[in-house]
């Protein structure tokens, strides 16, 4: 039987609203959205279109405003409606567009919400509908292992007086430290190893950090699962520690002693004792974050214990646990988000394996955190022309999700960049019309970060295309040949060899632009890695698993990737 309620939560622009549209066409489901009386409203008052404010024109500029309808829906749906509108109507509440959406569901229809994004939507919904169950979807990553011990996440605490009066205390607060979540597992065997936390359940081993980059551990003499953080004092540490996390090479990058490993919880003892945890902790010899016990907290106390704490390693708030209920949430109500203002130096382009141009920006530097920030995404052509963006434009720059930089806004336009190269605009991506070598750059380049192939990366991949070399003339051992290429064709080889039927689906381009290793590896699960092998007669078994369209699209990439497979049947390992 099914649901009469499906709500939808994840990242934008990950097709929340293409399911929406499969489960209305399919199945007859009505597609509603919690901010629907919003867009109506902001449709009325800013006079935009339809296209602007549930198309893709929500993430262009108005030049009227100078800003993006998806901002201002933001402001006025978060900061007005859920919360400066209580401060005048306290009767309105935070649930305002819930309690709107639940009125408006008739008992004979089923339902698709397509935008649920606050625990408190979801817990209406819940409380409306007592039946209704979360379901996470997703594909694992490839490589990733199952962890030792299980590594939940902390929830926010969104309004400090509620907390505190569900939880009256004594409590244990201790520095929420801003750095890359690890494992370390020590055995019975005396073997030590380190794991990122992945999803909380499956993540990566990344022992060879111990041998490398972080800094000495004490010598356990018992079994012990801990858990902690990566944490550096160097610049831009997160970013540098989650880029080490999945490289085999960090030359010029980490040396030595720069990463600590900071412990903060025995998994292995269950023990919800945190002082005592600590001090066994640093018993062991491991460094612990900045921790104190409290009868009562206020903003003003975990303020100033965060500003104490925040320099000794990098933090981005506080830990508080009720130590009569073992509650643990994380409170980070401190700093505001940093915007920081500076000028566009300059707009490279860069060929991808598919030959769109794809627009990097460039610009002064600035410092967000700790980091140094020279340059960010431009996405696209469109973007790049309808934001005005090019060489003089002032702009604000943020870390989104405290790591990844973001062009804000653009406060002074000029005329907008454009790529040197010939080129013909398709849709939103400009396309090189002489592509030729720039794109077998990028095509040998993609080719060996799926097979992770140890050791090569852009230098010796642009090496090797400046000779000729790319993903055929490795494969057929003709780059071996060639004078400082043949242990690295010898390296390419040897992972073609090693990869699975979806690493090298993906690797081989053959599917094109848009066609992921998630909808690869559905084919895979449900048909086998002989789907892979040979052109099948049951399509509509395709359409029923990948959408009609999408089906399409894939026997065609499967053409070519049976057409290149058949040419690869003698690869060599080596050339004599």
């Amino acid at each position: 039987m099914l649901p009469k309620i499906v709500a939808l939560c994840g990242h934008k622009q990950v097709g929340k609203d293409t399911i929406g549209s499969i489960l209305e066409k399919a199945y007859g489901y009505t597609p509603i959205k919690f901010a629907s009386p919003l867009k109506k409203s902001i449709q009325e008052l800013f006079g935009f279109s339809q296209e602007q404010v549930d198309g893709s024109g929500k993430e262009l500029k108005d030049p009227r405003y100078g800003c993006t309808p998806r901002t201002i829906m933001q402001f006025f749906g978060t900061e007005i409606m859920q919360t400066k509108l209580q401060d005048v109507m306290p009767g309105c509440g935070r649930d305002f567009f819930v309690k709107r959406l639940i009125e408006s569901i008739s008992p004979d229809k089923r339902y698709v919400i397509t935008d649920l994004r606050f625990k408190h939507e979801a817990e209406g919904l819940r409380r409306a509908f007592p039946s209704m169950k979360g379901l996470p979807v997703g594909s694992p990553e490839p490589g990733a292992k199952e962890l030792p011990h299980p590594m939940g996440s902390l929830k926010k605490i969104g309004n400090l007086v509620t907390f505190l009066k569900k939880n009256p205390g004594p409590y244990v607060v201790t520095a929420k430290l801003d750095g890359n979540a690890a494992l370390l597992q020590h055995d019975n065997s005396g073997c030590t190893r380190l794991y990122s936390r992945g999803d909380g359940t499956r993540g990566f081993e990344i022992t060879g950090m111990l041998e490398t980059v972080v800094a000495p551990i004490p010598k356990l003499n018992s079994a012990l699962n801990v858990r902690g953080e990566l944490v550096s004092k160097i610049p831009d540490s997160r970013s540098l520690i989650a880029g080490a996390m999945h490289s085999s090479d960090l030359t010029g990058k980490l040396k030595p002693g720069d990463v600590h490993f900071v412990a903060f919880q025995v998994l292995s003892q269950g023990n919800n004792d945190q002082d005592q945890e600590l001090r066994f902790l640093n018993e062991c010899g491991f460094l612990t974050p900045g921790a104190e016990r409290l009868p009562t907290i206020n903003h003003n106390k975990l303020e100033t214990l965060y500003n104490r704490w925040k320099d000794e390693y990098p933090s981005d708030g506080v830990v508080i646990l009720d130590v009569g209920t073992g509650v643990k949430m994380a409170y980070k109500s401190f700093e505001p988000e940093e915007l920081k203002q500076t000028t566009v130096t300059s707009v490279t382009w860069r060929c991808s394996k598919d030959g769109a141009l794809k627009p990097t920006v460039h610009f002064d530097p600035v410092i967000i955190g700790n980091a140094t920030i020279q340059k960010a995404t431009g996405y696209n052509y469109k973007w790049i022309k309808t934001m005005s963006i090019g060489k003089g434009a002032v702009i604000l720059i943020e870390r989104s999700g405290g790591v990844i930089p973001k062009i804000s806004r653009v406060l002074t336009p000029v005329p907008p960049d454009r790529p040197s190269e010939a080129h013909q605009v398709k849709g939103s991506d400009a396309w090189s019309l002489d592509s030729a070598e720039c794109s077998m750059f990028a095509v040998l380049l993609n080719f060996c970060k799926t097979l992770k192939v140890r050791g090569i990366g852009p230098g010796i991949v642009k090496k090797m295309v400046a000779n000729g070399i790319g993903v055929d003339e490795v494969l057929n051992g003709k780059g071996d040949f060639v004078k400082d290429c043949t242990k690295d064709c010898e390296k390419i080889r040897e992972a073609f060899y090693q990869a699975g039927t979806v690493d090298l689906a993906v690797a081989s381009n053959a599917f094109g632009k848009g066609f992921s290793r998630l909808k690869l590896q559905k084919v895979v699960d449900k048909f086998g890695a002989d789907a892979f092998l040979s052109i099948p007669t049951i399509s509509s078994k395709y359409d029923e698993l990948l959408g009609q369209k999408t089906a399409t699209t894939f026997l065609s990439g499967l053409v070519k990737f049976i057409k290149w497979r058949s040419q690869l049947q003698s690869v060599p390992t080596t050339v004599q």
